[in-house]
């Protein structure tokens, strides 16, 4: 069976017209259509993402070996897991893990990583208050870390101490 399949692909590569030979001989598609089928950029909230915001961080929250994101809202104040569907092939947003920042703390910067060595994934959030944008107008340039641990059984994150980071400028 394979040897006729090779004998007729080699006659139809060896037809001077090769419109003529793609007529009359065809393989059947064993393989299904691809989603995407060209290279361009595509709108991420067709994917279940938001609109406003950032990706700032990725790491596997909930252990499926796929990467999660966390994602940064738009006035920099709320962080939120969101875990990929691969069946569905969207993001989803894990409603227990969000975290707020008080106050006037801004986020700045965010580090996954496991900090605490208990398997799970941890938050390293960096900010600041009021920066100010790319300038900067907070005079005493006080960077803040804190520490969002994630529970050992699940669930959301706790916060755990602040590190405080004072920048002297010269």
């Amino acid at each position: 069976m394979l040897s006729t399949l090779l004998f007729l692909l080699s006659l139809s590569l060896l037809s001077p017209s090769s419109a003529s030979a793609a007529s009359w001989f065809s393989l059947p598609s064993i393989f299904p259509k691809h989603r995407f089928t060209s290279e361009h950029l595509i709108d991420i909230s067709s994917l279940g993402l938001p609109k406003t915001g950032l990706i700032s961080s990725w790491g596997d929250f909930n252990n499926d070996q796929l990467n999660d994101l966390v994602h940064l809202s738009y006035d920099q104040r709320s962080l939120s897991v969101w875990t990929w569907d691969r069946k569905g092939y969207v993001w989803k947003e894990d409603q227990d893990k969000r975290i707020r920042t008080k106050g006037e703390f801004v986020v700045t910067n965010v580090v996954t990583g496991d900090f605490n060595f208990d398997g799970k994934v941890d938050l390293l959030v960096y900010g600041e208050k009021n920066p100010g944008g790319w300038w900067g107008s907070n005079k005493d340039k006080t960077t803040e870390m804190k520490v969002y641990l994630q529970n050992a059984k699940g669930g959301g994150f706790c916060e755990s101490s602040h590190i405080l980071l004072a920048a002297k400028s010269e």
